[in-house]
């Protein structure tokens, strides 16, 4: 990541619009790029990753690789906000994404989807 990328992610991103509030008993949003239930009916877990080269997001990230190895039974997906070459860079240099699923959602439709206002 540049210097100027590391800078401006410190700025607030748009606005979105987003999902409502869901109810008790109400699917969990599913998309074409993450359709839920996982088409291997085995349970999912997701993050969100605010974007490559965030200490948060980096520590996040080595857990949830670590938890994706432990238990291969779960999906582990993990949503990156940022570009795809930047994010392929980055899972280089942490050591890969092993048993997690990478999505890359730099536009954050998925984000405005799992995040309710």
């Amino acid at each position: 990541m540049t210097f100027q990328q590391e800078a401006a992610s410190w700025i607030f991103p748009s606005r979105l619009s987003t999902s409502p509030i869901p109810s008790i008993a109400v699917n969990a949003p599913s998309t074409s790029k993450l359709p839920l239930p996982n088409p291997n009916v085995n349970p999912t877990i997701i993050t969100f990753l605010r974007h490559c080269g965030c200490p948060f997001a980096e520590k996040t990230f080595l857990s949830f690789r670590a938890a994706a190895s432990a238990h291969p039974s779960i999906n582990f997906v993990a949503v990156s906000h940022s570009d795809q070459s930047a994010t392929n860079r980055w899972l280089e240099a942490v050591g890969g994404a092993d048993h997690v699923r990478i999505i890359v959602d730099s536009e954050r439709e998925l984000f405005a989807r799992w995040v309710w206002a």
